[in-house]
């Protein structure tokens, strides 16, 4: 029996797909950065980038989501940059394979993810260097 890990990002984008109406507008890939997460790529309206752009981190709160960017275009992940791997320290972060697109159903990209988020259970720990 596999378990699903849901991180703070996985719980924005659910937040944010169930409050778009049914006649969506264009969504932009960008990428955003929750509390104590890592970038990954978000599929969002205009105005739901406006709304996350907007909103003021209050001192007595976690720190809200935030945009950081946009995917590298070469290959529309968050943890590359011109087709390359990011630096990062494996001590804390270990790059996955996750399904591209505002679906889940494109190609695979890479995407880092914290260590103590993942499970083998998860389904989650597959070798980027493999694709």
């Amino acid at each position: 029996m596999k378990r699903i890990v849901l991180g703070p990002l996985s719980v924005l984008a659910l937040l944010l797909t169930m409050s778009v109406p049914a006649s969506a507008q264009e969504t932009i890939p960008v990428c955003i950065q929750g509390f104590e997460g890592t970038p990954g790529v978000q599929y969002l309206t205009e105005e739901q980038i406006a709304d996350i752009e907007a909103t003021v981190e209050d001192p007595q709160e976690s720190a809200p989501p935030k945009v950081v960017g946009y995917p590298d275009p070469a290959t529309g992940s968050c943890a590359t940059e011109n087709g390359e791997l990011l630096e990062y320290d494996p001590e804390f972060y270990t790059p996955i394979c996750v399904p591209s697109g505002a679906e889940g159903d494109g190609p695979l990209v890479v995407q880092f993810a914290i260590n103590h988020y993942l499970t083998e259970d998860a389904g989650v720990l597959t070798d980027p260097r493999k694709y």
